[in-house]
């Protein structure tokens, strides 16, 4: 269903990966807006608004990305994603051209750089929101990082790069429908989310369900 090795540096690439989870997710057919831009906004930016702005209410509910209005470059970074919280924001790099992609947990706090590029972020933050957002899944905590291990690998991870936020490095996967995400919770343990379009999809983590599990997968009837 999702690519095996996608490039973390074609920005397209990225959306149509974002495409692609917005039409077999959610059964919605982005279609390009118009929408009113500071022409300082870095370009990819700008292409994710108008390539998907208008279905942006549909299924961003964890986090808030910034409004295409309120996107004002300023201090040679772009805030344009804060936390549900208001605990981390990002920010996208000094100029059009640039694809950095900036992070931080406070206001007081210094910017870091995050390690995906700013398309390939745009890309996971639709992951997050799916993952997180959606009425099917299953969750951990803190899972022992070797049963995480049993269930992840390398060869299903999206390899875009990690995140900051919750912690680092936070990671992303996918394993044929059902897509993950996990993140660092104390030494030898991990957070652990999955999500899929139907039940069955996340069928083969019932053998590794424990008590270290606070949300289980509904049966597939």
């Amino acid at each position: 269903m999702f690519p095996s090795n996608l490039d973390p540096n074609d920005p397209e690439a990225h959306f149509l990966l974002i495409d692609g989870l917005l039409r077999d997710w959610l059964h919605l057919r982005p279609s390009p807006t118009r929408v009113p831009l500071d022409p300082d906004v870095p370009t990819h930016l700008a292409t994710f608004h108008r390539r998907f702005g208008s279905t942006i209410p549909q299924w961003c509910h964890q986090n808030r990305l910034v409004g295409p209005g309120e996107l004002h470059p300023a201090a040679s970074r772009t805030v344009f994603a804060i936390e549900n919280q208001g605990v981390y924001e990002w920010a996208a790099g000094a100029t059009p051209q640039d694809t950095t992609v900036w992070g931080r947990f406070e206001d007081a706090d210094p910017w870091a750089p995050e390690e995906p590029t700013l398309s390939a972020f745009l890309a996971q933050f639709t992951l997050v929101e799916l993952i997180l957002g959606s009425s099917i899944g299953a969750s951990a905590a803190a899972l022992p990082e070797s049963e995480a291990i049993e269930l992840l690998g390398a060869d299903v991870e999206f390899g875009l790069g990690s995140w900051r936020w919750p912690a680092y490095p936070t990671r992303f996967y996918h394993l044929g429908p059902a897509l993950a995400m996990t993140a660092p919770n104390g030494p030898g343990y991990v957070s652990c989310w999955f999500a899929a379009p139907s039940p069955r999809d996340l069928e083969f983590l019932r053998p590794h369900l424990t008590t270290a599990w606070e949300r289980v997968p509904d049966s597939a009837g």
